[in-house]
């Protein structure tokens, strides 16, 4: 399990991988979590076949999830992007709000 971030005060799961972040993350990861009011599970991964993954809480999940692959080149900015979706979708009226999913058997 990774550290989940809790604005800058963070419960030290796994410190390593919040530490490595600069604060301008840092300072979008707190941005993310004062908007949802949930916290982000940070990760790093060194087999990660991109250079980062987010995940949006939905249903009943505790948490968002970020993680990403701390010797990519290039890494921070992916994470600031992609986390930059999390906060312009929060940022939306709730009843403006939708996620982009396919139907069940849609790849088959």
């Amino acid at each position: 399990m990774g550290l989940v971030f809790a604005g800058l005060a963070a419960k030290a799961l796994r410190p390593q991988a919040i530490v490595n972040l600069p604060n301008s993350i840092k300072t979008i990861i707190s941005e993310v979590e004062d908007s949802s009011g949930l916290p982000v599970n940070v990760q790093e991964d060194r087999s990660l076949k991109t250079l980062a993954t987010v995940s949006v809480a939905r249903g009943g999940a505790l948490f968002h999830s970020l993680t990403y692959r701390p010797d990519a080149v290039g890494v921070h900015y992916v994470i600031a992007f992609q986390l930059g979706f999390i906060i312009r979708k929060l940022r939306s009226p709730e009843e403006s709000r939708f996620d982009v999913v396919s139907e069940p058997g849609h790849f088959e």
